[in-house]
């Protein structure tokens, strides 16, 4: 007579594991874009890609940008396909000037911004992208 209890392997092959995400699909690198101008980001990635200067410089390049003398934010450049800068829209040539409205002149003041990813749940950065101010928004979850 069958047994109306599934045996053991069936019920195992029942609840095996979904194979893990492919790198081309959405979420798999835990950053999804929500439309042109908002990411949704984890928390976590952020804070492990942000947590020190040479990891931001295996990147891309990041120099000071002078406007008549004043530094004006941080130029990006030379960003390394498939990096975290990229996969959150940063493209070449952006100039980071503020992280959810303080300036970022310094690397104080950069400091200062690190230290908000981890409380804050949105942060919006504005740049210069081609000599236009644009606003990037980041949910961090």
């Amino acid at each position: 007579p069958q047994s109306a209890v599934p045996n053991p392997a069936a019920r195992q092959a029942a609840v095996a594991p979904a194979p893990p995400a492919r790198p081309g699909d959405a979420g798999s690198t835990g950053i999804v874009r929500v439309d042109p101008g908002t990411w949704r980001i984890s928390r976590e990635l952020i804070l492990e890609n942000f947590a020190n200067v040479g990891s931001l410089s295996s990147q891309a390049m990041v120099t000071p940008y002078f406007v008549q003398g004043q530094q004006q934010g941080f130029r990006m450049s030379q960003i390394k396909a498939g990096t975290v800068l990229q996969q959150i829209g940063l493209q070449e040539g952006d100039v980071l000037q503020t992280v959810n409205g303080l300036h970022i002149h310094t690397p104080q003041e950069a400091l200062q911004a690190y230290q908000q990813l981890q409380t804050e749940s949105t942060v919006r950065i504005n740049i210069l992208r081609n000599n236009r101010p644009t606003t990037l928004t980041y949910e961090l979850r």
